[in-house]
Protein backbone atom coordinates (compact mmCIF):
# COMPACT_ATOMS: atom_id res chain seq x y z
CA UNK A 1 0.00 0.00 0.00
CA UNK A 2 1.46 3.57 -1.14
CA UNK A 3 2.42 5.42 2.08
CA UNK A 4 -0.44 7.97 1.51
CA UNK A 5 -2.92 6.05 0.70
CA UNK A 6 -1.68 3.75 4.22
CA UNK A 7 -1.82 7.47 6.25
CA UNK A 8 -5.17 8.46 4.77
CA UNK A 9 -6.36 5.22 5.76
CA UNK A 10 -5.66 5.88 9.13
CA UNK A 11 -6.69 9.18 9.60
CA UNK A 12 -10.08 8.25 8.40
CA UNK A 13 -10.25 5.55 10.81
CA UNK A 14 -9.84 8.73 13.03
CA UNK A 15 -12.97 10.09 12.54
CA UNK A 16 -14.64 8.45 15.20
CA UNK A 17 -12.21 10.17 17.54
CA UNK A 18 -14.09 13.17 17.19
CA UNK A 19 -16.85 12.28 19.53
CA UNK A 20 -16.61 11.69 22.58
CA UNK A 21 -19.03 8.60 23.65
CA UNK A 22 -17.05 5.75 25.92
CA UNK A 23 -17.04 3.41 22.38
CA UNK A 24 -15.46 6.92 20.87
CA UNK A 25 -12.98 6.99 23.15
CA UNK A 26 -11.93 3.56 22.96
CA UNK A 27 -11.51 3.94 19.15
CA UNK A 28 -9.59 6.96 19.46
CA UNK A 29 -7.21 4.59 21.92
CA UNK A 30 -7.29 1.95 19.26
CA UNK A 31 -6.11 4.28 16.42
CA UNK A 32 -3.59 6.22 17.96
CA UNK A 33 -1.69 2.35 18.64
CA UNK A 34 -2.09 1.32 14.87
CA UNK A 35 -0.35 4.62 14.22
CA UNK A 36 2.37 3.78 17.00
CA UNK A 37 2.35 0.47 15.52
CA UNK A 38 3.02 1.42 12.13
CA UNK A 39 5.53 3.82 13.24
CA UNK A 40 7.12 0.44 14.63
CA UNK A 41 6.81 -1.40 11.77
CA UNK A 42 8.72 0.81 9.79
CA UNK A 43 11.68 2.06 12.41
CA UNK A 44 12.14 -1.77 13.14
CA UNK A 45 13.95 -2.56 10.05
CA UNK A 46 15.78 1.24 9.57
CA UNK A 47 16.77 0.74 13.40
CA UNK A 48 18.15 -2.91 12.69
CA UNK A 49 20.07 -1.85 9.96
CA UNK A 50 21.74 0.94 11.97
CA UNK A 51 22.41 -1.29 14.40
CA UNK A 52 24.15 -4.07 12.53
CA UNK A 53 21.46 -6.54 12.64
CA UNK A 54 20.49 -6.57 9.28
CA UNK A 55 22.51 -5.96 6.43
CA UNK A 56 21.80 -2.37 5.23
CA UNK A 57 19.85 -2.04 1.60
CA UNK A 58 19.37 1.35 0.50
CA UNK A 59 16.28 0.87 -1.39
CA UNK A 60 14.52 -1.20 1.66
CA UNK A 61 15.68 1.56 4.04
CA UNK A 62 14.27 4.60 1.23
CA UNK A 63 11.42 2.73 1.50
CA UNK A 64 10.85 2.13 4.83
CA UNK A 65 11.36 6.14 5.65
CA UNK A 66 9.28 7.45 3.20
CA UNK A 67 6.24 5.45 4.48
CA UNK A 68 7.66 6.08 7.75
CA UNK A 69 7.41 10.01 7.04
CA UNK A 70 3.98 10.11 5.42
CA UNK A 71 2.65 8.25 8.90
CA UNK A 72 4.54 10.73 10.92
CA UNK A 73 2.66 13.78 9.01
CA UNK A 74 -0.86 12.41 9.21
CA UNK A 75 -3.63 14.92 11.51
CA UNK A 76 -3.29 13.41 15.35
CA UNK A 77 -5.83 15.83 16.14
CA UNK A 78 -8.36 13.40 17.04
CA UNK A 79 -5.61 10.74 18.38
CA UNK A 80 -6.17 12.18 21.43
CA UNK A 81 -8.94 13.36 23.29
CA UNK A 82 -9.42 13.82 26.79
CA UNK A 83 -10.61 10.88 28.66
CA UNK A 84 -7.74 8.47 27.28
CA UNK A 85 -5.24 8.46 29.55
CA UNK A 86 -4.10 5.39 30.93
CA UNK A 87 -6.36 6.35 34.50
CA UNK A 88 -9.03 6.44 31.88
CA UNK A 89 -9.10 3.61 29.73
CA UNK A 90 -7.15 0.15 30.82
CA UNK A 91 -5.45 -0.27 27.48
CA UNK A 92 -4.41 2.88 26.77
CA UNK A 93 0.13 3.77 27.79
CA UNK A 94 -0.90 7.73 27.85
CA UNK A 95 0.37 9.03 30.79
CA UNK A 96 -2.49 11.86 32.19
CA UNK A 97 1.05 14.42 32.05
CA UNK A 98 0.25 14.11 28.03
CA UNK A 99 -3.23 16.33 28.44
CA UNK A 100 -1.18 19.04 30.60
CA UNK A 101 1.38 19.40 27.91
CA UNK A 102 -0.12 19.56 24.79
CA UNK A 103 1.62 22.27 23.46
CA UNK A 104 5.24 20.39 24.39
CA UNK A 105 3.47 17.14 22.54
CA UNK A 106 2.34 18.92 19.52
CA UNK A 107 6.39 20.38 19.15
CA UNK A 108 7.51 16.69 19.93
CA UNK A 109 5.08 15.51 16.92
CA UNK A 110 6.30 18.16 14.81
CA UNK A 111 10.04 17.15 15.49
CA UNK A 112 9.29 13.50 14.27
CA UNK A 113 7.90 14.87 11.46
CA UNK A 114 10.92 16.91 10.48
CA UNK A 115 13.52 13.73 11.80
CA UNK A 116 11.60 11.43 9.69
CA UNK A 117 11.34 14.03 6.93
CA UNK A 118 15.31 13.99 7.20
CA UNK A 119 15.08 10.42 7.47
CA UNK A 120 13.50 9.90 4.32
CA UNK A 121 15.73 11.97 2.48
CA UNK A 122 18.59 10.57 3.48
CA UNK A 123 18.20 6.73 3.99
CA UNK A 124 19.21 5.73 0.91
CA UNK A 125 22.51 7.64 0.70
CA UNK A 126 24.35 4.58 2.72
CA UNK A 127 24.45 3.28 6.55
CA UNK A 128 26.46 6.37 7.66
CA UNK A 129 23.53 8.71 6.88
CA UNK A 130 20.60 6.12 7.84
CA UNK A 131 22.52 5.96 11.70
CA UNK A 132 22.35 9.82 11.61
CA UNK A 133 18.99 9.81 11.15
CA UNK A 134 17.69 7.07 12.45
CA UNK A 135 19.02 8.20 15.67
CA UNK A 136 17.65 11.52 15.57
CA UNK A 137 14.06 9.78 15.05
CA UNK A 138 14.82 7.51 17.94
CA UNK A 139 15.62 9.96 19.92
CA UNK A 140 12.52 11.71 19.53
CA UNK A 141 10.26 8.68 19.84
CA UNK A 142 12.14 8.53 22.91
CA UNK A 143 11.48 11.62 24.81
CA UNK A 144 8.01 11.69 24.55
CA UNK A 145 8.15 7.97 25.47
CA UNK A 146 9.89 9.35 28.74
CA UNK A 147 7.59 11.90 29.51
CA UNK A 148 4.17 10.37 28.23
CA UNK A 149 4.42 6.65 28.34
CA UNK A 150 3.31 4.12 30.75
CA UNK A 151 6.85 2.69 31.56
CA UNK A 152 6.74 -1.04 30.43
Amino acid sequence: MKPLLLATALAALALPAFAQDDDDLRKAVEVRQGMYKLYGNYIGPLGGMARGKMDYDAETAQRAAESLAAVASIDRSGFFPEGTSSNDIDDSEALPALWENMDDVTERFDELESATQELAASAGDGLDALKQSVGRVGQTCKGCHDEYRVDD
